[in-house]
């Protein structure tokens, strides 16, 4: 909950910017309330392998920028997931989660063990 008064304001100052991807946003979606739930499905969703939620921050660490989800994890030969993000107005257009995106997605699908063993692999 320590990053609840950060998201919060973002997602205040951020509305009229956000709802044109969010069209409907819950009357108490800024509540407390709602963040609590919404981070209690964000580690079930993680616990059981299925999503991947994460605030973006700056790179001290102390400024809250956006967030990201890989949703809809599937395992397999192909691991595939879907992307979804947002950030706040204040930052958008400078490539933060261009940058941030790639890396997230590629440490959180693969989990140990579900690469191919490369070493039975034949070599050219």
């Amino acid at each position: 909950m320590d990053d609840y008064e950060a998201w919060a304001r973002l997602r205040l100052i951020s509305r009229e910017f956000l709802i044109r991807w969010e069209p409907t946003w819950p009357a108490d979606d800024l509540s407390r309330q709602s963040f609590r739930a919404r981070v209690k499905r964000y580690i079930r969703e993680a616990a059981e392998d299925n999503a991947y939620s994460f605030f973006v921050f700056d790179r001290a660490g102390t400024t809250l920028l956006g967030a990201l989800t890989l949703s809809n994890v599937r395992r397999g030969v192909a691991q595939t997931a879907s992307l979804g993000y947002w950030i706040g107005e204040p930052y958008a257009g400078q490539g933060l989660h261009d940058r941030r995106s790639p890396r997230t997605a590629s440490s959180c699908v693969r989990k140990p063990g579900t690469a191919p063993d490369r070493s039975r692999l034949p070599t050219a």
